[in-house]
């Protein structure tokens, strides 16, 4: 079966499944996603040699601010016996002291298994900067910052090594985004009566119809945790040689990756028509898509007025590019 049709069939299912929540929700999927689904956190596996002090640890937990809720960091002592699993059995192949302490990212658990790390490298300083500058890359930034602002989605455009496939590709949806954003209407924009959608709307962020787009080049060491991620969920599409699409909403989920050929303009209608719909089911875990590393203060963000996203984003970034080399 076509990826295309794949993406149809999920989209009617799901309508499908909770249609009965269809009258409940009149806020947009996009905006119920940035408000109500808490991504799924991506774990940093920490281990050490003896006790591992408060500063150390404290100096660990810094590379995401307190309140940014999808990140978690679990701790193992070499000197003790290491829960089962991929981490130990990296551990178990190569057990060199020298490398303490030593990190492993893995993307979120999906049916119970547990997960190939996508970054390992040692936690000293230096490689605490270089793991925080791959979290919060240019392009994570950039995203966050997006929708911050209150865009619908962000469209990743994954360059190919072909310059010209991905200008074309990048000029054609462009086109086609912006044509979207004059046709489509929000929920309470097709009933002008119906004010209960921003009855609860969360102030820090605006709400407005607007596609934005990004051109990634994921060979480029600052995206390589991003690339590392996206190939994990999508290992497959990730080796083709062309340019991808990835739509990014809510807290950093991707809804799927796209080839050219797979996004014809009935798909990009209907992925944009889910994204500004009515959310028909609140169940994040029966939408498609699967979650980006993108640890921020979302609900902060959400929340509070005053929070001052640009000043946040500018301190995530001091690391810079330069300090992501050397993975």
């Amino acid at each position: 079966m076509r990826k295309s049709t794949v993406w149809l069939v999920l989209v009617a299912l799901c309508s499908g499944i909770c249609v009965t929540d269809a009258v409940a929700c009149t806020k947009p999927v996009f905006r119920y996603a940035l408000e109500r689904w808490r991504a799924a956190p991506y774990g940093l596996a920490v281990l050490h040699k003896g006790e591992l002090d408060r500063a150390a640890r404290d100096e660990i937990s810094s590379i995401v601010p307190e309140d940014a809720y999808n990140w978690s960091v679990a701790y193992g002592n070499v000197d003790g016996e290491l829960p089962a699993g991929v981490i130990k059995a990296a551990w178990d192949a190569n057990p060199d002291a020298a490398r303490l302490p030593l990190g492993f990212v893995q993307i979120p658990r999906g049916g119970g298994t547990e997960t190939k790390p996508v970054w390992t490298g040692t936690l000293d300083s230096a490689g605490l900067a270089r793991l925080k500058a791959l979290v919060y890359s240019p392009t994570v930034l950039s995203v966050i910052r997006s929708i911050c602002s209150g865009d619908t989605a962000v469209w990743l455009i994954l360059d190919s090594p072909d310059k010209k496939a991905t200008r074309t590709f990048t000029k054609t949806l462009e086109k086609k985004l912006a044509a979207l954003q004059k046709e489509l209407k929000l929920p309470h924009e097709l009933d002008p009566l119906d004010s209960a959608y921003d009855d609860d709307l969360a102030p820090g962020i605006p709400m407005k119809l607007e596609f934005s787009i990004q051109n990634v080049d994921l060979k480029a060491p600052e995206t390589a945790l991003l690339n590392a991620c996206l190939s994990a969920w999508a290992p497959k599409l990730m080796s083709m040689e062309e340019p991808l699409a990835v739509p990014v909403f809510g807290r950093g989920r991707a809804l799927a990756v796209f080839t050219p050929d797979e996004l014809t303009d009935e798909v990009l209608a209907e992925v944009c028509q889910f994204l500004v719909g009515p959310c028909s089911c609140k169940v994040k875990a029966l939408n498609p898509g699967f979650d980006l590393v993108m640890p921020f203060a979302w609900e902060r963000a959400l929340l509070d007025e005053s929070y001052d996203v640009d000043a946040v984003i500018k301190s995530l970034a001091t690391t810079g590019a330069e300090s992501a080399k050397g993975k």
